[in-house]
């Protein structure tokens, strides 16, 4: 069963190329997926986090259901409950990079700032991972050159809010570790 093993990026590319296709308006893919997507990670996911950048008709839910089972994935492979944590974040949408555009939908991602701010209030082992794996890619490129921004003093706001709640905890314990990877950095920021 393909859950068991995770998703392979060839599998996360397809689904994002029917989804341009099949769906209208915009899309944003997040989470692990994501990195999949971009060669940054070799980490397994169970899902695709592939969210409206606006209100998601009930039609184009069913729609990327079917996507999802043409691909002979389970429907509950496609998840997007990450949207309620996209929106929470204000002007998120200045945020977003083209990722693919079909005749029917563009597909977003969000930059490396908005990618580890959606982690930061979890910030679970896995999440951790993905930040890390994102620090990394947005750090290297084959010609030297960044792959995009980070702005260190947003993410480290973040971190620093997160950090009320969760001083002394695991959860606390992995903020830190994130706060002292962006730590001494030539970033933006």
């Amino acid at each position: 069963m393909k859950s068991r093993q995770g998703l392979p990026s060839a599998v996360v590319k397809k689904l994002v190329i029917g989804a341009g296709k099949s769906l209208s308006g915009d899309w944003v893919l997040v989470g692990g997926a994501l990195l999949l997507y971009l060669g940054a990670s070799e980490r397994v996911t169970e899902d695709i986090d592939l969210v409206p950048a606006g209100e998601m008709a009930n039609s184009d839910q069913l729609k990327l259901f079917g996507l999802a089972e043409e691909l002979g994935l389970p429907v509950e492979a496609v998840n997007s409950a990450a949207g309620f944590f996209l929106k929470k974040i204000k002007g998120y949408r200045s945020a977003l990079e083209l990722l693919h555009e079909g005749p029917g939908a563009r597909i977003f991602r969000p930059n490396a700032t908005l990618y580890l701010r959606l982690k930061i209030p979890r910030m679970s082992e896995s999440d951790l991972a993905d930040c890390m794996a994102m620090l990394r890619w947005v750090r290297s490129d084959d010609d030297g050159q960044w792959r995009g921004e980070l702005h260190i003093a947003e993410i480290r706001a973040a971190i620093a809010s997160e950090m009320k709640s969760a001083k002394g905890t695991p959860r606390g314990a992995r903020l830190e570790e994130l706060r002292l990877a962006l730590a001494g950095k030539p970033l933006s920021g």
